[in-house]
């Protein structure tokens, strides 16, 4: 498997549901942890509603389905959904931990039954329009050796989908994103690390990219896409030793209730 290939197959793209309707996108990807099986989003993935900019709660969870881009042979045309459920999220009043001083956009949800449905890859084409990654490809879990940290003598890849629309309720049209040569400089912002894009970002261009994971040139999974700043050449991701971190809070809580 190529690296492109592993970076492509290493995101997972959502659709986020209010009952029937699906209002939002985003992304995620899958982490294999301790022996254990997480996805792994953005907390304002699933709190459409909630104020980030002021640390506010509007206590209503919608709920991401992973798009598996698999359809039934006798219907090759309907895209089917995977609920995800259960997630654990946090807020400054959960805990007391340092990173834990205002909202936390970050979102996990342990995955301990046996999917209903595999997760399939849609095609990825280049700028010829080549297909360099084939459609029904099996989607992976990334392993705990990949997780690394940023560092300045590397570059950095995030993949996923744009433009996300459902199409006469069966269809999804969407717009791939392959952002390659990402820097880090040594910024960040409000516990988030901060790197730098080949070219300015509009949040409208990577609306649905929000939890996608970001990888070093060598795949590394170094953290996860939170946000970007508009018009500027800067995103902002949370580094994966952070995410782990909060993950271990949750075995530790759970291991002395037991």
């Amino acid at each position: 498997m190529s690296l492109l290939e592993y970076f492509w197959l290493a995101s997972h793209q959502l659709a986020v549901f209010d009952g029937d309707e699906i209002e939002g996108w985003g992304s995620g990807f899958i982490l294999k942890y301790k022996e254990r099986i997480f996805f792994i989003t953005c907390d304002h993935v699933i709190h459409l509603l909630d104020d980030y900019a002021n640390g506010e709660r509007a206590n209503y969870d919608f709920t991401p389905y992973i798009i598996t881009n698999y359809s039934k042979e006798s219907d090759e045309i309907n895209t089917c959904f995977m609920p995800i459920g259960r997630f654990n999220y946090f807020d400054k009043k959960d805990f007391k931990i340092p990173e834990l001083t205002d909202l936390v956009d970050v979102a996990f949800a342990e995955m301990k039954m046996t999917l209903e449905a595999p997760i399939w890859s849609h095609a990825l084409h280049d700028y010829d329009g080549k297909k360099i990654v084939e459609e029904k490809k099996n989607k992976i879990i990334i392993e705990e050796d990949k997780i690394s940290e940023v560092s300045k003598d590397k570059t950095y890849v995030l993949t996923g989908s744009v433009e996300n629309q459902l199409v006469d309720g069966i269809r999804i049209d969407r717009k791939n994103k392959f952002v390659q040569d990402i820097k880090y400089e040594g910024g960040s912002h409000f516990g988030y690390i901060e790197l730098k894009t080949p070219e300015p970002t509009s949040k409208k261009e990577w609306e649905g990219l929000s939890g996608s994971p970001v990888f070093s040139e060598d795949g590394k999974l170094v953290g996860m896409l939170n946000e970007v700043v508009e018009g500027e050449n800067t995103i902002h991701i949370t580094p994966i030793g952070k995410i782990t971190k909060f993950i271990d809070y949750v075995i530790a809580t759970e291991d002395n209730r037991g």
